[in-house]
């Protein structure tokens, strides 16, 4: 079942689905939508409620996305979606991020009284979205402004980047050479990578988040792997690496630092400014960044753990000193040498050393060193 209603007094349209919800459901739903939709240039707010929901068959993502490309052109303001388990998700983060307009706030709550309860203002509710949303907007806005602004990344389809990575964890994954001298093509809309050459001076590595594969020079596919994070299960540090590992893990976490921090405004991610940090005689403003569960991160997984959460360190001028985030453990990731490439600023130096409980400890082994040479803006 499908519900449409309308909520004068907080101006937002709420749409409830229960049950076992079928195409022919959907459509209804679909036609019943004009029927309380405010009218154009008023603005509204939209609370979804899929917390009852039991099974959905696929063909609803179809009438799900004619309603966003609906609200979208409408005018939503806000999006309030109730989801208790990240993974009822079924795709609704990236079909947001290609539907909705990037202005559009979007939470993801864990229950209907979270979501009621912030359309009341209440300012005690524990939020699993971010309840400072101003100073996210504040940090994050500085932040996008210092690296080139977010309308100049709009305008952005991919980057080439030149490239090397090298360092301790690819010599302890079986890799002394890391990953030298190679030309990345980023997208710039979705987490997608192509690194040539790889593993053969003819071959090119392809990264999506739910494939890798390797092609040779007549591109014909020499080794692939689906559902690549699941091959991580059981790995530990000493664990070594095949080539398909070694391009998902270089591929995912590519993609993330050269799309920061224009990253952070997409659908589904949850920031919030933390105390500020002192180190080296400066004072970095942090943002606390959640990633939505369809983004290829960070997350500890690749080392049995679960950690959702990266800080990010900004200075005073806007720009990234450092990122902490557990990978292959817990890691401290220091960015140096920005620089500027068809108008967007990149750190072209970075450094990833291993964090203790007591902080980074700068002088052990590099990790993962990583020096950019040149990133073509397309």
């Amino acid at each position: 079942m499908v519900k449409v209603s309308y909520d004068d007094e907080h101006n937002t349209v709420i749409i409830e689905f229960e049950g076992n919800i079928d195409i022919a459901q959907a459509e209804r739903f679909f036609s019943d939508i004009e029927k309380v939709l405010p009218k154009p240039g008023k603005g509204f707010k939209l609370l979804t409620d899929f917390s009852s929901v039991q099974t959905m068959e696929l063909a609803v993502k179809d009438e799900i996305k004619k309603a966003m490309g609906l609200f979208n052109a409408r005018g939503v303001t806000e999006i309030l979606r109730v989801l208790p388990d990240p993974d009822m998700d079924i795709g609704l983060n990236i079909m947001s991020r290609s539907r909705y307009s990037q202005d559009i706030k979007i939470h993801t709550l864990r229950s209907r009284e979270e979501a009621l309860a912030r359309l009341r203002n209440e300012e005690t509710i524990a939020l699993t979205g971010d309840s400072r949303d101003n100073d996210k907007s504040e940090l994050l806005d500085f932040a996008l402004q210092a690296h080139g602004g977010l309308e100049r990344w709009r305008e952005v389809q991919s980057l080439d980047v030149r490239v090397s990575l090298t360092g301790g964890l690819y010599r302890v994954k079986g890799y002394p050479e890391g990953v030298p001298n190679v030309n990345m093509k980023i997208d710039a809309r979705r987490p997608s990578v192509t690194i040539t050459p790889y593993s053969r001076p003819d071959g090119r590595g392809f990264f999506t988040p739910d494939r890798v594969w390797i092609e040779d020079g007549a591109g014909r596919i020499v080794d692939e792997r689906n559902h690549p994070r699941d091959s991580f299960a059981g790995h530990l540090l000493e664990t070594p690496w095949d080539q398909l590992h070694r391009l998902y893990f270089t591929s995912y976490a590519m993609w993330n630092y050269l799309t920061t921090p224009f990253l952070l405004t997409q659908p589904g991610f949850e920031c919030r400014e933390i105390e500020p940090h002192q180190e080296n005689g400066e004072t970095w403003r942090c943002l606390q960044v959640k990633f939505p569960p369809d983004i290829p991160t960070h997350d500890g997984k690749l080392s049995g753990g679960d950690y959702q959460e990266e800080t990010f360190f900004f200075n005073d001028q806007g720009l990234l000193q450092r990122l902490d985030y557990v990978a292959v453990g817990p890691a401290s990731h220091y960015c140096f040498d920005h620089t500027t490439f068809g108008g967007l600023v990149f750190p072209t130096l970075r450094r990833v050393v291993r964090r203790t409980p007591s902080g980074p400890v700068v002088s052990a082994p590099t990790a993962v060193l990583i020096q950019i040479a040149d990133v073509a803006v397309a």
